[in-house]
């Protein structure tokens, strides 16, 4: 469990850092915004104005991505972390 303060840490981190992702590294950028999608969530506890912004910003980034459901984000996710594993 983690605490309301970490929890508002975090989405201050994700705030911060999402745009340079995107921006720096767009194919990370995309597997990043679909597990920081599936974290944010269990965030709730934290600053309800940083949640908010937080979540508004994944959300408009994903869109950009295009992807059909967050299952094809996933799936990219899963592939992503493969090929990596197996160049290793």
């Amino acid at each position: 469990k983690i605490s309301d303060d970490a929890q508002t840490i975090k989405l201050a981190d994700i705030i911060d850092n999402a745009d340079d992702i995107v921006t720096n590294d767009p194919q990370f950028a995309r597997i990043y915004l679909v597990e920081i999608n599936e974290l944010i969530p269990l965030l709730s506890r934290g600053n309800k104005i940083l949640f908010d912004r937080a979540t508004n910003l994944i959300n408009n980034h994903l869109k950009d991505y295009k992807f059909t459901s967050l299952r094809d984000g996933l799936e990219e996710t899963i592939k992503y972390y493969e090929n990596r594993s197996s160049s290793c």
